[in-house]
């Protein structure tokens, strides 16, 4: 069964998609920013042993239950003054951080969910867990160990950079989400 994990932006989603993209499986890292419309997200989940994190889609967990009712849940919860402090150090505000909140705790009450926090994500126990959750192998201590210590980060440039590119895209995308949403009320 595939997966999304959702979380705030600085909260070790990249190293996450490195760490569960093993053996036959790739997590992916934000590919939602790569969509140009509901069928591309629906077609992405659909494909055999795929997930990813998501640090800017959680408002529209709805619409990925819908188009793909069978995926996984995972929230990673880290608290939101390290957030914006994290994303500060590159000139970068976090203007819709209640929503986003919102969002996490309505996903992490949901069937098929697990949250784990941030803070949480080197400790053995933890991280196998998750791993159990999404990944349907016994957890490999030794990638864990190598992962561990890695501080694995993206480019926030370029990341703020491709945001700023796909705007248009992105702005449809959610156009046609909340179409989704609002036939589902």
């Amino acid at each position: 069964m595939n997966f999304v994990i959702f979380s705030l932006p600085r909260s070790r989603s990249f190293w996450l998609s490195k760490f569960l993209t093993y053996g036959h499986w790739t997590c992916g890292h934000d590919v939602c920013l790569n969509f140009e419309n509901l069928e591309d997200l629906r077609k992405y989940y659909s494909q055999e042993r795929t997930g990813s994190c998501e640090t800017g889609a959680m408002e529209y967990y709805k619409v990925f239950r819908q188009l793909v009712p069978e995926l996984k849940f995972v929230v990673v919860r880290r608290e939101l003054d390290e957030v914006k402090k994290s994303l500060w150090k590159f000139g970068i505000t976090l203007d819709d951080a209640e929503s986003k909140l919102e969002a996490l705790r309505e996903i992490s009450k949901l069937p098929n969910t697990l949250t784990i926090h941030f803070d949480k994500l080197d400790i053995p126990s933890s991280a196998r867990a998750l791993w159990e959750f999404v990944l349907p192998v016994p957890f490999d201590n030794q990638w864990f160990n190598y992962f561990k210590s890695r501080n694995l980060q993206i480019n926030m440039r370029e990341r703020v950079n491709k945001i700023s590119v796909n705007k248009e895209k992105t702005d449809k995308l959610k156009l046609e989400a909340i179409k989704l949403l609002e036939t589902l009320q």
